[in-house]
């Protein structure tokens, strides 16, 4: 399974899921995977506060996949990236940044919420 990314980008006001290339992709086969609801919550975003993005890192257990989810600034949608194996949260970051590195904050605003060990998620 290949590196996905699943929120909103300058081309795709709606939140979809996206191949690396963020070229929208549709098809069934990701339809039992829960892919809403895994950053980190925000009661009230503060668009005139401070400039970063929280993020959650999560380990797939049952389908051995790293996700991190954070929510965009300004539109305040979740955005979501999904890669096959598990990673250490520096480990995805990196290998993040060289595909989605225009819909990922910037790493000086970029702050992972469990940075010592992911969330387990078991579907």
């Amino acid at each position: 399974m290949p590196i996905l990314f699943y929120g909103t980008t300058a081309h795709s006001k709606k939140r979809c899921l996206h191949n690396a290339l963020l070229d929208p992709m549709s098809g069934s086969v990701f339809d039992n995977y829960k892919i809403e609801g895994l950053a980190p919550y925000l009661p009230e975003m503060d668009l005139s506060g401070p400039a970063y993005a929280i993020a959650n890192h999560w380990h797939l257990v049952d389908r051995s996949h790293t996700a991190m989810s954070w929510h965009h600034r300004r539109k305040g949608h979740e955005q979501t990236i999904i890669m096959p194996g598990f990673y250490d949260h520096i480990e995805f970051i990196s290998l993040c940044r060289i595909d989605f590195g225009s819909v990922m904050p910037s790493p000086l605003i970029f702050r992972v919420n469990n940075e010592w060990e992911p969330y387990a998620y078991h579907d």
